[in-house]
């Protein structure tokens, strides 16, 4: 049978497998690896499992942690996350709230392809705590493997337990300002003409704890392009605006649009590091 996601092999260099209770490192919750599975990376509030006897992946579930009190913009995220596991046609065949194994929870149901053009079935679960906390589950698998995978994400569903979300005020007082901060790049080939590429990052923190964001990138050629003319240009903004938190040396950018992105952070004087760029305060 080829694989469907990934080599065994590759994944196990990730990081150290573990089956019992775990607590994820950003938000307090608290979870238990199903029965015959196993954590095999975690990644800020994301957390990979695979059955433990595995050679190759034929199933995966993924779950995600952040702050939710709606149910809208998680099962959003959790339905994005399949295009980023490279599924195509992806179709649901059901969905809705229910109660699951004791929880309230938004299901969703249905079937895709892989990667390779291969049937895969898939499942989305979020449920909220309402403490500000929500949990998403992806799951991943061989139609063979569908039911053996559903039993345990529903399982991995119902050991789920919510504590108080408790981010450092201090922490985040320090981020109140405006920053900004950009670069610009070109080349040129002779004859030709030339391609630059400039980009700008501006993000206000402010002491209500709220946020605002807006990104652009703006891509100009110049020169003969054919039948394009001389010149061309593409410019790409994105904005964005929701809460944001402290946690460690985490910043955490909650938002409807978005959901929950965890990023690394350094603070030194008017200088912020964050996701690869660098921000000066204004």
């Amino acid at each position: 049978m080829k694989t469907l996601f990934f080599a065994m092999g590759a994944l196990a260099a990730l990081a150290p497998l573990s089956y019992a209770q775990n607590t994820n490192p950003i938000f307090p919750v608290s979870f238990t690896a199903p029965k015959s599975w196993k954590v095999l990376k975690t990644q800020d509030n994301n957390t990979l499992f695979v059955p433990s006897n595995a050679v190759q992946v034929d199933a995966l579930l993924v779950t995600h942690f952040g702050l939710y009190e709606k149910f809208e913009p998680l099962v959003t995220g959790l339905a994005n996350s399949l295009k980023d596991l490279n599924c195509k046609n992806i179709e649901v065949s059901e969905e809705g709230e229910k109660v699951v194994q004791g929880k309230k929870a938004y299901v969703a149901r249905g079937r895709a392809q892989n990667a390779q053009g291969m049937p895969v079935a898939f499942a989305l679960y979020g449920t909220l705590s309402g403490k500000q906390l929500g949990a998403g589950i992806v799951t991943l698998s061989s139609p063979e493997k569908s039911a053996e995978t559903t039993r345990a994400a529903e399982s991995l569903l119902s050991s789920l337990t919510f504590g108080s979300f408790a981010p450092s005020k201090t922490a985040a007082a320090a981020l109140v300002g405006t920053w900004e901060g950009g670069k610009s790049e070109g080349s040129r080939t002779s004859g030709i003409g030339g391609v630059s590429v400039a980009s700008s990052t501006r993000y206000a923190c402010e002491s209500n704890g709220r946020f605002s964001s807006r990104s652009q990138s703006i891509v100009s050629a110049s020169g003969e392009f054919g039948d394009f003319g001389s010149g061309l240009s593409k410019d790409s903004t994105t904005e964005d605006d929701g809460r944001y938190f402290v946690v460690g040396k985490k910043l955490i950018l909650s938002s409807t649009k978005n959901g929950t992105m965890v990023l690394d952070y350094t603070l030194q004087g008017n200088l912020l590091k964050a996701a690869g760029v660098t921000l000066r305060r204004r």
